[in-house]
């Protein structure tokens, strides 16, 4: 089984929530590559350092908080990234071995508390983070999560 945490950007996801909502078009890819990654087997989390519930409320007006399967915020109980309890609670609830998940981020605490978890951490170029700040500690590197959700879509993971 395919097995993924997908990390919210919050800083960058949200912002690219409001932009799909403004262009619906755009909204509509953001819900068919989620839809799409569901498809093929995909578990899907968000694990954000802000409050769960305003990212839910984003998730909500995005359209893609149905199709997740963890939420979890700052305000949650588990703590924050770059500490690895977020991370650990996705795979508990999901009865999944942190092994068997990857951890999306834009940031070092991301890749950090990937690494912590004992994910595998992958790196999106949306946040402040640099190319080559994050490659150091990133299994891969992707422009964006468009990329990185093709990817997942047409290789063998």
């Amino acid at each position: 089984m395919k097995i993924f945490i997908y990390k919210c950007l919050i800083a960058s996801f949200i912002f690219l929530i409001l932009f799909y909502l403004t262009f619906g078009v755009i909204k509509r890819q953001l819900l068919t590559e989620i839809e799409n990654l569901k498809s093929k087997g995909f578990l899907l989390g968000v694990i954000t350092n802000d409050a769960e519930k305003s990212a839910i409320a984003h998730l909500i007006n995005a359209g893609v908080y149905s199709l997740l399967d963890f939420v979890a915020g700052s305000d949650t109980g588990y703590g924050v990234k770059p500490h690895a309890e977020p991370l650990l609670a996705f795979s508990k609830q999901t009865d999944l071995q942190p092994n068997e998940v990857a951890m999306v981020g834009d940031s070092l605490h991301d890749l950090k508390a990937a690494h912590a978890a004992g994910m595998v951490g992958i790196a999106v170029l949306t946040g402040m983070a640099t190319e080559d700040q994050l490659k150091k500690h990133a299994y891969m590197v992707f422009p964006s999560i468009a990329e990185l959700s093709q990817y997942l879509l047409t290789e063998s993971v």
